[in-house]
This record gives C-alpha cells, structure tokens and sequence, in this order.
C-alpha cells in the first residue's frame, strides 16, 4: 500500500493496519507528525487524539481527557456503526492498544460513557468547569 499510487478507502487500509504492525507504524509515523503540525497551525484548544499514549504525545498537552466504557458496550457500539466485519477490524486494532486501564492512568480526567448522553455531557460539563478555574 505504502508507495502506491492507486488511492485507498478507509476501509481497506483499517483492514491492512489491523494486520500488519509494520504498516501501521509506517502509517503512524507519515500521519501523526503532520496531524500535529495542523493542531499547532490551526491553534486548536482541544484536540481527539486517538494513539496518543500509543505515540507518547501526552506531554505535548497540558490536560489529557480519556473516555472509556465496558467492554461489551464498545462491542455493541462498533457493530451498530460498522458491522459485524467491521467491527471486527476495529477490535482487532483496539487489542493492540494500550488498555482503558493504561490510558486512565495517563488521563487529568475520566469520562465514562456507559450511560446516556446526559451523563456523558454531565461529566464533560464538570471537567471543564474543573478545567476554567484551573486556568484563570
């Protein structure tokens, strides 16, 4: 895939991450630096990073927020998004992630989306109440 010049979906190369650990890092290492350069050119406030802890980019931020849920509700959650075989692909990635368990440790806040989204915005709420004060 790498060098090719035939244009990839999504789809095919979550497929080809998933399986091949040289891949993703050649991928990782071509998509993250100039995903960061386009934070710090845009000036974001906030940003998803999805590897961070993965790419050891926690220290590029002064708060680091993680959201996590049980493992059978991702599971319910990635098959009503993409399918049994999609879903599959993701988990498959999501293994060779660092654990929720990992990530919480690194994160100033734990958001659990377990619950409906009235919880989640509570919590988020809270946090960056949590978060302005810090900061005036």
């Amino acid at each position: 895939i790498i060098g090719s010049e035939a244009p990839i979906s999504g789809a095919e190369l979550g497929s080809a991450i998933a399986t091949d650990l040289i891949l993703r890092r050649e991928v990782n290492a071509v998509m993250h630096p100039m995903i960061a350069a386009e934070l710090r050119r845009i000036g974001a406030a906030f940003d998803e990073v999805p590897l961070l802890i993965e790419a050891c980019r926690y220290g590029d931020y002064d708060e680091v927020w993680t959201v996590t849920c049980a493992p059978a509700e991702k599971a319910r959650r990635l098959i009503a998004r993409y399918g049994e075989e999609g879903a599959a692909t993701f988990a498959t990635i999501a293994h060779q992630q660092v654990s929720p368990r990992v990530r919480a440790a690194f994160a100033d806040h734990v958001i659990q989306t377990d619950g409906d989204m009235s919880e989640t915005k509570r919590q988020v709420e809270a946090a960056l109440a949590e978060w302005i004060i810090a900061e005036s």
